[in-house]
């Protein structure tokens, strides 16, 4: 039997040619194409467009529905690890982060998990994520939330950074308004390193959180999340509290339970650019 021996010295002389699988500039003009074609897609916040109107900066939702975060001193930023290519938000961890308020635009952020419009019924439920480097591992801090943690009744969903216990993970929460369910991620987060994290609810089955490819799940009966009045914060659990020290790029929210095979590609199609 004949066994063909890979050639590493071909592969490098045939990459101005023929496409690496990965590489940083691939992903670098991939990337924002690639989240603006998740089904579902409710805002999408790549970091890389910013407007100022009025003088009242905004980072752009690029899913082209207008649904723009207006900064509170988080500042535009190109990340400083991984290639260094990709576009950034920064949180200095004591007055930064972005937010739109609640209401107007039919409930933009009032996702319930129970969306008629989504077919299959498998399908229904929520999903958000991001790219995001850490840079404090003594706190707990909001990363992407409409949560404000005061009751229960009026939190929705959240993914939080739990620098205050061991191990460092993020944490993924969903709210019924009665109930609440938590799945917490892989343990071992450290400074300086990109993470992909990405939370899923499936009602009536799961709660799944994702970091750098690796998924966890917890059960859950909770069939529906409330409608919270709560905002929707990046960089902070709610504005001037738990408030993030970090990175925060390719940040989205989808009103559909993503299936793996969705969420694997993103990860793998984007990490070249964060050094994963």
């Amino acid at each position: 039997m004949t066994i063909q021996i890979r050639n590493d010295e071909l592969v490098n002389l045939l990459s101005a040619d023929l496409q690496r699988r990965y590489e940083p500039n691939f992903a670098w003009k991939s990337a924002v194409s690639a989240h603006q074609a998740l089904p579902g897609l409710r805002g999408f916040w790549p970091m890389s467009a910013w407007t100022s109107v009025g003088g009242v900066v905004q980072a752009n939702d690029l899913a082209g529905q207008g649904y723009h975060l207006t900064r509170t001193n988080a500042r535009a930023s190109s990340g400083p690890y991984g290639a260094g290519l990709a576009p950034a938000a920064y949180f200095d961890g004591a007055g930064d982060w972005l937010l739109r308020a609640d209401g107007g635009a039919a409930q933009w952020a009032d996702i319930l998990g129970t969306e008629g419009y989504v077919l299959p019924v498998s399908l229904r439920g929520l999903t958000m994520g991001c790219w995001t480097v850490t840079e404090r591992l003594t706190s707990f801090d909001g990363l992407m939330c409409k949560s404000s943690a005061a009751a229960i009744a009026n939190d929705s969903y959240a993914i939080y950074f739990r620098g205050d216990v061991a191990g460092d993970p993020f944490e993924f929460f969903i709210s019924s308004g009665a109930a609440s369910v938590t799945v917490t991620g892989s343990a071992g987060t450290a400074t300086g390193t990109w993470y992909h994290v990405v939370g899923r609810f499936q009602p009536g089955a799961s709660v799944d959180i994702w970091q750098n490819g690796v998924k966890t799940t917890q059960a859950t009966a909770i069939a529906s999340i409330v409608d919270s009045t709560d905002d929707f914060v990046i960089g902070a659990l709610s504005s001037t509290n738990n408030v993030y020290n970090g990175y925060v790029s390719m940040a989205f929210l989808c009103a559909m339970a993503l299936p793996d095979s969705q969420i694997q590609a993103l990860f793998q199609q984007t990490r070249a650019l964060f050094g994963i």
